[in-house]
């Protein structure tokens, strides 16, 4: 299997990771083991690249922040990267409430999404994936 996905290029590690599930599901053992020793890895930036990566590696909808990549790498990237390395950043309180609204409404957003994926049992081998 290893072998199978290194042939494949240009593949992200969560792309990886979905290719070997996918490789995994179509296996007859109805419980194959699933290595998830590096977990989740936001390379320390989380912007909306890797966000769409994260999601689509949890089997996540990301189309409910197609329209937020500005706001998550200019607004929220780009400030987080000034402060954390130590520049002046000029805030305005309305402009902060907007932001921090916005964050908010994207953490209730994936929660959502998580908890819906949860309901669903859209975790589980689909029956018609056992070829």
């Amino acid at each position: 299997m290893e072998a199978t996905i290194a042939k494949e290029q240009n593949l992200t590690a969560s792309k990886k990771s979905i290719r070997r599930i996918a490789l995994l599901r179509d296996t007859k053992d109805d419980r194959p083991f699933i290595p998830s020793k590096d977990g989740i890895d936001t390379q320390s930036n989380l912007n909306s690249d890797l966000l769409f990566d994260v999601l689509g590696s949890l089997g996540l909808n990301a189309a409910p922040f197609e329209t937020k990549r500005m706001l998550i790498d200019h607004s929220l990237l780009a400030a987080r990267n000034k402060i954390a390395h130590g520049e002046f950043l000029a805030l305005d309180r309305e402009g902060y409430e907007e932001l921090h609204a916005e964050v908010i409404l994207a953490i209730e957003t994936i929660r959502n999404l998580i908890v819906d994926a949860v309901g669903n049992q859209l975790y589980r081998k689909s029956s018609t994936s056992t070829g």
